[in-house]
């Protein structure tokens, strides 16, 4: 993964003007889990998402969502769980998890069960934010 890192990092620092920028790809042992991080030394918009009413949809939650925790802004995918109904885990899938301030963005990416489990995400984005700051 090393060459596909280096040239995500040259795109990734291409898009942000020549900024510094780290693509770094982590794997458990079993490939199982996979974790991308994407950091780039400097400041993005908060991630969008368009608002959708769960209730006229019939739903316990709207099928896109922007999950707040913390400082970290996570966008998140729901499958379809009906209203009065409690999604289960593996329904919240979580494309995207990012911080960004003056001269910073961290963004995580991961497949395997993490990728369900936006509160974890978030607590990887804070740690990779910490280090990097």
């Amino acid at each position: 993964m090393d060459a596909q890192d280096t040239k995500s990092a040259q795109r990734l620092s291409q898009a942000y003007g020549g900024a510094k920028a780290v693509v770094q790809h982590y794997a458990d042992s079993e490939v199982a889990e996979i974790v991308i991080l994407d950091a780039v030394s400097a400041s993005s918009p908060q991630p969008y998402v368009p608002y959708e009413d769960a209730a006229q949809l019939g739903m316990a939650v709207p099928p896109d969502q922007l999950v707040q925790v913390g400082q970290v802004a996570c966008v998140v995918y729901n499958q379809g769980t009906a209203a009065g109904q409690k999604p289960t885990a593996e329904s919240v899938v979580v494309n995207y998890c990012q911080r960004t301030g003056s001269g910073l963005t961290v963004q995580l990416r991961a497949s395997g069960d993490l990728q369900h489990q936006p509160q974890q995400m978030a607590a990887l984005v804070e740690k990779a934010w910490t280090a990097l700051s």
